[in-house]
């Protein structure tokens, strides 16, 4: 019951932004009709001798003004031989109403008043009122100005392209009552303005109730309740925006509203469409990113993890930087000299900057060729530790002595760089010593239990490992214990080393084997109440095989 009664008062409230947003719309609508119609009577000297492009454009827009109807004038800057009066009439309107649903607002003050101008990239009696248009344009017949012949049979196909339904019988067809103007627009216009807005708002409730209802319920059937509100509610509200301003772009000319005030809601709806699109794609590299981020979590490198977070805000970067020009060329702004002083001024800052310009690159390098990852031990240029981050500038690495070196990445790029961290096993060598007074078969059995530990251990390699008597020292014999194992880090290698080495020196303890260090041995033939440190061995070689077979290692 609260739940329904918030949302009436919500529905209340909206609608009451929509009627106070109307009532703001007549305000500015009364102020925009009112200025337009102080400019649609220019207090100057009528021209209609076509001497210069200013006189042919003037002609043109000014007799078809209300206030001075006069479209045979208004047709006479047109070359119009061979066609009739009417005919001629219904092209000078058919531009106007061009200009009108292209927003192309015309500025007399930057038309020529020369009657010798010419085009200085053809350079012909040619001007064109609107680059953007270059087939509507003016040439110099004999001494008058009209536009061309080619104009001419452009005009019917450019005004069809522009108007999906042609309002010119529909408004010829009204009576006079409904001509009547209030607050500068006619009735009709005004009853089009309300209509436009119920259809707007209707066509937002419905995309939002689609979203919100109806594929709420398709995802729900597929258990994706999660996925749509991360990832496809935040869209419906843009979306429905752009779909209303999409139909106001399209069916707004219907209404033939003043010049000033349809350039001006052209201007909002240049503006909002490409915003709003920025918008929504900036909402969709959310998911592009995550999408990214799962991918990376399902990979064994840890590097591309931290590469997900620098690549989420470049995306952004790009969308946002696409999205400013696409505003700008809306707008009808030129931006490729926006584009050279942007190459220009990215060289400059380049040459200043180059330092940072390097290790960015370097960054790249280090995420593309990823020669160590987060957690490796790598060594460089006598440094030794772990990798702890990578940064967009510097990696940092926490040494042994538990400080941390950051490394601009530049510098790290050009460096060898040892990575201990990718070994596929982790070597192993350590030389026993056992004392001289060890039996020969004692010895034997000694390696042979030595070979039993690597194969029973679960971390050590199996199909290489060097197990042998080696040498004989100075204070002892020597038996080289040379192994690998197979761990993923170097806590898991300590680990595996300090099960091994506990289990060599019970090894020895169990058979007997004595270790050696360096010692000097003083013997004397005749030393009374004295006997030798030297053990005694009573047992067989067969004796000390069966103590290797028959004991368990690694037993705690």
């Amino acid at each position: 019951m609260i739940t329904r009664t918030r949302q009436k008062k919500q529905n209340i409230h909206q609608i009451n932004m929509i009627f106070q947003s109307f009532c703001v719309f007549l305000i500015f609508l009364s102020q925009i009709t009112f200025s337009n119609a102080q400019d649609i009577t220019p207090v100057e000297e009528l021209r209609s001798s076509l001497e210069s492009p200013y006189d042919a454009v003037f002609t043109h827009i000014r007799f078809l003004q209300d206030d001075m109807y006069e479209p045979e004038i208004s047709a006479s800057s047109f070359d119009i031989s061979g066609f009739s009066i009417t005919e001629a009439d219904e092209i000078a309107l058919m531009l106007l109403h061009i200009y009108k649903s292209k927003n192309l607002v015309v500025n007399l003050e930057n038309i020529p008043d020369d009657p010798d101008y010419i085009d200085s990239a053809s350079g012909k009696h040619r001007y064109a009122p609107f680059p953007q248009f270059p087939e509507i344009y003016l040439v110099k017949k004999g001494d008058k100005w009209v536009y061309s012949r080619e104009t001419v049979r452009k005009i019917p196909d450019l005004y069809d392209s522009t108007h999906i339904i042609d309002m010119r019988s529909f408004i010829g067809s009204l009576s006079g009552n409904w001509q009547h103007e209030f607050i500068g627009l006619k009735v009709w216009q005004w009853l089009g303005v309300a209509i436009f807005i119920v259809i707007g708002t209707l066509v937002y409730y419905i995309l939002k109730f689609f979203f919100s209802i109806m594929l709420f319920r398709i995802f729900s059937k597929f258990q994706r309740k999660n996925l749509f509100q991360k990832y496809v509610k935040p869209i419906s509200g843009p979306f429905s925006i752009f779909a209303v301003i999409f139909l106001v772009d399209v069916f707004l000319i219907m209404l033939q509203l003043p010049d000033k005030l349809s350039y001006y809601i052209a201007v909002v709806i240049k503006v909002m469409q490409p915003v709003i699109i920025t918008l929504m794609i900036l909402r969709v590299t959310n998911f592009i990113g995550d999408l990214l981020e799962r991918m990376a979590s399902k990979t064994e490198t840890k590097l591309d993890n931290q590469l997900v977070p620098f690549a989420r805000t470049a995306m952004k970067f790009v969308v946002l930087i696409l999205g400013v020009f696409y505003v700008l060329t809306n707008l009808g702004i030129d931006i490729t000299p926006l584009l050279a002083g942007v190459s220009i001024g990215g060289l400059a800052v380049a040459l200043a900057a180059k330092d940072t310009v390097r290790n960015l690159f370097g960054s790249v390098t280090i995420f593309v060729d990823t020669p160590f990852e987060i957690g490796d031990w790598i060594i460089f240029d006598g440094v030794e530790g772990m990798v702890e981050e990578v940064g967009v500038r510097s990696t940092r690495v926490r040494t042994f002595y538990n400080s941390v070196i950051s490394i601009p990445n530049g510098n790290l790029a050009d460096i060898k760089i040892d990575n201990m961290g990718k070994r596929q096993y982790r070597r192993y060598v350590s030389r026993i010593s056992i004392t001289y007074d060890t039996p020969p078969d004692l010895i034997e059995a000694f390696v042979k239990g030595l070979r039993r530990i690597v194969d029973v251990h679960p971390h050590t390699r199996k199909d290489f490992y060097q197990i042998h008597l080696n040498d004989l020292g100075d204070s002892a014999i020597v038996v080289l214990f040379y192994i690998f194992f197979d761990t993923p880090d170097w806590t898991k290698e300590l680990e595996a080393r300090h099960e091994v080495i506990s289990e060599v020196i019970r090894l020895a303890h169990d058979l007997g084997v004595r270790f050696a260090f360096p010692t000097q041995t003083i013997h004397i033939e005749d030393f009374p109440e004295k006997q030798t440190l030297t053990p005694s061995y009573t047992e067989s070689s067969n004796d000390f095989m069966s103590k290797v077979e028959k004991r368990k290692y690694f037993s705690k």
